[in-house]
């Protein structure tokens, strides 16, 4: 088989001054270049019909609103027509915006000025509660006494006229007026400007205690005497204390004790209570279908239960009714 021969190799020469060297490909295969295609242009109308175009300056102007800025080069004198003018500055009374550091002093200025004026007028009120003499206790209203002595409360509390109403110890007026005679509680106020208003709780009375030779006096439940005589006093259940009575004092609380146990509808038909000592108390009974009947109470242990067993056998058709041994009760003819 007969040698191909070779194609002769032409040597590259320098592009020349002025010249370009022709793209070519660096693929293996040439790639056709695509073909331009022309575009269809539009048909444009006559020159005479044609509008003419305002120039860029006029357009720009047409654009901009009025009052804009228009800039203008660094070495013209005058700026355009349609910049603000700004104010001329009007001596040294012209209202300018102080420094943030002046601000800050003046606001903490303000503030202590303000403190300084509430501390004065809290040291003005001070001093006129102190001396001003409309502003001292100079008078007292009681209210809720009936039986107690008014002028005895209305002496307690002048120890305090006179004095600054502010300071007037209200719990000591109380405590002076409570250890009168018939006072529960007492509650003590301010009335501003000059006076105090007092309010008394009263004890309450219970019964009238009959002691041999030393007359009867009112007493409480819990056995105080009150201000109160007999005659004023109501119906009340007389406690009668016995002459060989040893402890006037134990018998007296025992028959209260007996008291305080009754139920209420047995309380107000409670008469003559009588007793020696703690362990003899006994009073009479008013029945609705029998009449008058005397109950032996005994001792005041198992004062409920008692009770509810007198109850039960007061309607029973006997004059006497012992209750000293509830579990065991005894209705009898003498």
């Amino acid at each position: 088989m007969a040698a191909t021969p070779r194609r002769p190799v032409t040597p590259r020469r320098p592009p020349q001054k002025g010249q370009t060297r022709p793209a070519q490909s660096r693929g293996r295969h040439l790639r056709p270049q695509a073909e331009q295609v022309e575009k269809p242009q539009r048909p444009q109308a006559p020159a005479e019909a044609r509008r003419e175009e305002p120039p860029k300056e006029a357009r720009a102007a047409q654009k901009k609103p009025e009052g804009a800025l228009r800039p203008f080069a660094r070495g013209s004198e005058t700026p355009p027509a349609s910049a603000p003018e700004t104010p001329a500055r009007e001596g040294k009374n012209s209202p300018l915006p102080l420094p943030v550091k002046k601000q800050g002093w003046l606001q903490r200025k303000k503030w202590w000025l303000a403190l300084a004026g509430v501390l004065l007028l809290l040291l003005l009120s001070g001093l006129a509660l102190e001396k001003a003499p409309f502003l001292r206790a100079q008078k007292a209203a009681v209210s809720g006494i009936s039986y107690v002595d008014a002028g005895a409360v209305d002496n307690a509390a002048r120890r305090v006229f006179g004095t600054p109403l502010y300071r007037v110890p209200t719990a000591t007026v109380e405590e002076e007026i409570a250890k009168l005679p018939g006072v529960k509680s007492a509650l003590v106020t301010r009335a501003w400007p000059d006076g105090l208003r007092v309010e008394i709780s009263e004890r309450k009375p219970v019964a009238i205690v009959a002691h041999p030779g030393a007359g009867a006096t009112v007493v409480d439940e819990a056995g105080a005497r009150l201000p109160l005589s007999p005659e004023k006093a109501g119906q009340l259940p007389t406690l009668t204390v016995g002459e060989k009575s040893q402890d006037p004092a134990a018998a007296t609380e025992t028959m209260l004790g007996t008291l305080a146990a009754l139920p209420d509808p047995l309380r107000e038909r409670a008469r003559e209570m009588s007793a020696s000592s703690r362990d003899d108390v006994s009073f009479i009974v008013e029945s609705e279908s029998h009449g008058r009947k005397r109950v032996v109470w005994g001792n005041a242990k198992d004062g409920e239960l008692k009770a509810r067993v007198l109850a039960a056998l007061l309607e029973v058709d006997a004059p006497i009714i012992d209750v000293s041994s509830p579990t065991a009760p005894v209705t009898r003819e003498k």
